[in-house]
């Protein structure tokens, strides 16, 4: 029988620990990156499934994206930076 609180445990246990090992990171889905929907389905409409994708895109890409805008910008840039990561041509 299906308990409430099962999906958040799974959930909470594959998340990586933040400054993980940055190859390690890198190959993984960005669906570690736990984004809101909007961003997480723009990134998907737009075929970026990796975080090394989403890496070596840069601001500019992502924004011409349809639907992702500043705030959704934001919300990636944040959630990457937990793991000592950037956008391309970003500088921290």
């Amino acid at each position: 029988m299906f308990q409430p609180g099962a999906l958040r445990l799974v959930k909470s246990i594959t998340k990586l620990p933040p400054r993980a090992d940055t190859d390690f990171v890198l190959s993984q889905s960005v669906d570690i990156l736990e984004l809101s929907t909007r961003p997480s389905k723009c990134l998907e409409n737009a075929r970026i499934h990796t975080i090394e994708q989403l890496c070596s895109t840069g601001e500019g890409d992502l924004l011409r994206i349809k639907l992702f805008g500043r705030g959704s910008l934001n919300e990636v840039k944040a959630a990457l930076a937990e793991y000592g990561l950037t956008l391309k041509g970003y500088r921290t």
